[in-house]
């Protein structure tokens, strides 16, 4: 099952989404401009988040995708300019993250991710603050790479980077 890219939630007034499991592909602008948005379930066997797909979900808070998850690609815009987001947890399965996947999301304070990624765009994380970043490993071999995503003034206001193993 898809989530085409098509705009029929688009503005829709959703509190509360729970993906359907099977659900591989949210396409693109699927939920974007969902300002009442507050939190989603989303499906071990989701591979693709869209571009722009919760773009302007100005209330969403947090995301988090289970250890078990599939997710490979968070493509551009994605969570772009979701100004209430706090919390972003991702998987170990994350591949990609692309531009401005988490843009503008002012209010992000605690980053849970893998390590190693194949590859994160420059930008992905533009106008985020993070206070704490939590590797999914017990290596800091890449930290000094991470941070180049970062403005130098954010790095400064980092409180805490820890990793932990799987």
């Amino acid at each position: 099952m898809n989530i085409k890219e098509f705009k029929n939630f688009r503005n829709y007034e959703l509190t509360s989404l729970v993906i359907p499991q099977n659900t591989k592909i949210i396409g693109d602008c699927a939920f974007g401009d969902c300002v009442n948005l507050k939190n989603v379930s989303f499906p071990d066997s989701l591979k693709i988040v869209g571009k722009s797909a919760f773009n302007y979900c100005e209330r969403l808070e947090s995301i988090e995708f289970s250890p078990l998850s599939k997710l490979k690609k968070i493509d551009e815009f994605a969570f772009s300019k979701c100004f209430s987001l706090k919390t972003a947890i991702l998987p170990y399965s994350i591949e990609r993250i692309e531009k401005q996947a988490f843009g503008q999301c002012f209010e992000l304070k605690k980053l849970i991710m893998p390590e190693k990624i194949g590859f994160i765009e420059k930008d992905a994380f533009l106008g985020c603050h993070p206070k704490q970043i939590l590797y999914k490993n017990k290596e800091f071999s890449n930290i000094n790479k991470f941070l180049e995503y970062f403005e130098e003034e954010k790095k400064e206001k980092l409180e805490d980077i820890e990793c932990f193993e799987k």
